[in-house]
């Protein structure tokens, strides 16, 4: 019996594979408790890439997340697996994500790891995150602060009281300024 066929039997090929799988499952952990640290809905898929839900985590981020925790980088071929993942899902096929350790670094550290998406999508979240809160500038919001900024200057009658009237005022002009950022 070849010794091929031998570790077959004893099944000492699927202890490699078991562990391969094993080092993909802790990154993709890591990942997930990332995630959920920053505030994002995550949860790792079991047998990832094989059922209704493609990719190895689903999140609340806009985007396919593949992850990989490999000692050889073969970015490229990652990639077109992450695309093709992210269009057999019910997902965007441009919103992946492929997000990968250093194998420089110790298995244990974990937190040296990257994100790769299409030059695109970064370009749209470079420039969702530079746009202004408030596109124009709001001329009934900043009567109503320069109002607040004045009223409240004044509440206090300097010996201890609070004028009632000044301070009513001031209530109001703060309910509508909250009122209007709140829209």
């Amino acid at each position: 019996m070849g010794a091929l066929r031998q570790r077959i039997q004893l099944g000492q090929t699927n202890l490699m594979k078991t562990k391969a799988q094993k080092k993909g499952s802790e990154f993709e952990k890591h990942i997930q408790s990332v995630l959920l640290r920053r505030g994002f809905a995550a949860r790792q898929n079991l047998g990832s890439g094989n059922g209704i839900n493609k990719g190895d985590l689903s999140t609340s981020c806009p985007f396919q997340v593949e992850a990989k925790n490999q000692k050889a980088i073969r970015i490229l071929e990652w990639i077109d697996q992450t695309k093709i993942e992210a269009q057999r899902g019910n997902w965007d096929a441009d919103k992946w994500a492929l997000v990968f350790r250093d194998p420089r670094q110790p298995d244990a550290l974990m937190e040296q790891a990257y994100a790769v998406i299409e030059l695109e999508e970064f370009i749209k979240l470079m420039k969702k995150d530079a746009e202004p809160l408030s596109k124009a500038p709001d001329k009934d919001l900043a009567y109503q602060l320069h109002q607040i900024a004045t009223l409240a200057k004044r509440v206090s009658c300097g010996d201890g009281k609070t004028d009632t009237y000044l301070y009513r005022s001031l209530a109001k002009f703060c309910d509508l300024a909250v009122k209007k950022l709140e829209r």
